[in-house]
């Protein structure tokens, strides 16, 4: 078989191999769980029980957040909840004090942006919450009384529809107690023990007895929605990076804040991914066995996975090049070769 009929026929196979895996790769990048899977630092725990340790021990994964005195602004609103001296009743006047300030102003008048400062402004003047800001400022608020916070946000198997919820760790009843802004209320167990996520999801899959305590005339939700939502929705993850003042204006992309108003016009979740190459990496802490793409590939096989696709195509790429520079040296020789011949022989070969 000639040589170039050879070197064509590799390059084809190689170019069908390189379309393979880049297709591949394009959509493991096209849904924006899977991707964010990928470009944000994960951190996962091996039980239950590793996810719900302390915050001091959380701190070596690299759970951290904003100090108490940086939130000193939140800290009068906040301070109505000190009339209390139980760890739960002040979530509960906390989140209590969100719904009460809501006025309803129709449609697209909703609480709106990553500001926490905007948001809490928002708060003031009546606009209602999402789940999502709901929780961040109970967040806020929680911490600014020195209270520890993370995010938790769950999701489906395939990602999508999160859901938003904030945990608070009591001093009072050594654990991270679950409130969720919508239901505007926690958890408890046969014993009035607050729960975790983690800790509600493993009594409500062993069928244990359990209390959902919220409060009825500031709600979003009932018990029953809540625990549909529960069941609907087996999957959450922490986030490790918790400071929320790290997206006001003055903070967000980092070293490239200079350039804000520009990159702040970027669509999402573009400016979320120039926010953690520049500004604050997105970190979260999952459960082992559920993160990944679906039910197929969990967080370490999609990352493996991933690594391979992209050796593949590199390597592709480079040996089709080579093939290509390659055959285009073959015939420049041979055109070369063929130009001190004869006119004769060039016309009869």
């Amino acid at each position: 078989m000639p040589r170039s009929t050879t070197g064509r026929r590799a390059r084809r196979i190689l170019l069908l191999v390189l379309v393979c895996h880049v297709g591949l790769l394009l959509w493991l990048a096209a849904d924006w769980h899977r991707a964010r899977l990928l470009i944000f630092r994960v951190e996962e725990a091996r039980t239950p029980a590793e996810a719900d340790a302390p915050p001091e021990r959380l701190a070596g994964l690299g759970y951290s957040q904003d100090r108490p005195e940086e939130l000193a602004a939140f800290r009068p609103f906040a301070s109505v909840a000190l009339t209390s001296q139980d760890d739960l009743e002040r979530l509960r006047i906390l989140s209590d004090a969100i719904y009460l300030a809501r006025i309803d102003r129709g449609p697209g008048q909703a609480m709106s942006g990553l500001q926490l400062t905007s948001l809490f402004a928002q708060m003031q003047s009546g606009r209602p919450g999402d789940c999502g800001s709901m929780s961040f400022l109970i967040a806020a608020l929680a911490r600014s009384l020195g209270y520890d916070t993370r995010q938790v946000i769950w999701f489906r198997p395939s990602g999508s529809r999160p859901h938003s919820g904030v945990e608070v760790y009591s001093p009072q009843y050594r654990t991270w107690v679950y409130y969720d802004a919508n239901l505007n209320g926690y958890a408890t167990d046969g014993s009035g023990q607050p729960l975790s996520l983690a800790r509600l999801r493993e009594l409500r899959r062993d069928g244990a007895p359990i209390r959902i305590r919220s409060n009825a005339r500031l709600r979003a939700e009932t018990e029953e929605s809540f625990l549909g939502f529960l069941a609907a929705m087996p999957w959450h993850w922490y986030r490790l990076n918790n400071r929320l003042l790290d997206y006001e204006d003055d903070r967000r992309f980092g070293a490239l804040n200079g350039w804000f108003g520009l990159l702040s016009r970027l669509p999402y979740p573009v400016d979320r991914l120039a926010d953690t190459a520049f500004g604050t990496r997105e970190a979260r802490l999952v459960l082992a066995g559920t993160a990944g793409t679906g039910t197929v590939l969990g967080l370490r096989g999609l990352r493996w996975v991933v690594l391979y696709l992209v050796i593949v195509t590199a390597v592709s790429s480079v040996l089709i090049v080579m093939l290509a520079l390659t055959a285009r040296r073959a015939r420049a020789d041979f055109e070369e070769e063929d130009s001190g011949l004869p006119s004769s022989v060039r016309r009869s070969s």
